[in-house]
């Protein structure tokens, strides 16, 4: 598989700010105590789409933004490979910082340009007709992508094809404030979080599609020892606490 090294490729503004907005909450350490994840946001430039990406070890986010113009549709051909680019969630967040969005209008055009050159090392952002930079860019080195890193694509595919495995229902079972990290996305995207299971029901898989434009996963410890231990104490309390009769209205 080739890759081309250079290219000029613009999205609109307002997308890639959802896209940032939605993944950026999973590109911090885990609340859950584990801090050997690698934490950055990977832009992944395939042919008519952007995939920003951000994991923390226990979950995973994938946004997609369309491609409005790519100096590679000339020569870009399908054995050629996406272009990776890894940012820290600090310079990801000074892109939403500098580059903001016009109030809606379908006469204005809103893009950001990404130049890319791979061999020089360089990743510029540059602003076209946004609210306050129109004109302005940045220039960052490019690294390359981490090898520790998780292949969040295919994660993400492996999880979809796995929806509906099996018919065994699975528990859901983590830290409420990882759920959290997903409640930019709903916010961003004015949709409802799903949360379905996925794989076999020894599985901890589970994904969390937002929209369109928006699909994480999740990972489960409900198949912990201790976790089960926990859980049937719990369920065993709540039935003593209110037992069927009850329930029934007099």
């Amino acid at each position: 598989m080739t890759v081309t090294l250079k290219a000029d490729i613009q999205v609109a503004t307002p997308d890639l700010r959802n896209a940032l907005r939605a993944v950026l909450p999973l590109s911090n350490p885990l609340v859950t105590g584990d801090h050997d994840a690698e934490h950055r946001v990977r832009f992944a430039f395939v042919e008519h789409w952007l995939f920003v990406i951000a994991s923390n070890g226990s979950g995973t986010a994938l946004a997609k933004v369309a491609v409005k113009q790519d100096s590679r549709t000339i020569e870009f051909t399908a054995e050629d490979g996406p272009i990776v680019v890894d940012l820290t969630p600090r310079r990801a967040r000074l892109l939403l910082q500098q580059f903001k969005a016009k109030p809606s209008d379908p006469d204005v055009g809103q893009l950001m340009e990404f130049g890319i050159d791979v061999e020089d090392g360089t990743f510029t952002v540059s602003d076209i007709g946004g609210l306050w930079s129109e004109g302005e860019s940045n220039r960052y080195p490019i690294e390359d992508p981490s090898d520790s890193f998780p292949d969040v694509i295919r994660i993400t595919a492996q999880a979809i094809a796995g929806i509906g495995a099996t018919q065994v229902g699975k528990p859901l079972v983590t830290d409420g404030r990882v759920l959290r990290l997903f409640e930019t996305a709903s916010r961003v995207y004015d949709q409802p979080l799903q949360i379905e299971a996925t794989g076999s029901s020894d599985s901890r898989g589970f994904t969390v599609s937002c929209g369109p434009d928006f699909l994480g996963t999740l990972s489960s410890t409900h198949q912990d020892d201790d976790s089960l231990r926990k859980r049937d104490r719990n369920r065993v309390a709540w039935l003593e606490l209110i037992p069927a009769q009850k329930l029934v209205a007099v």
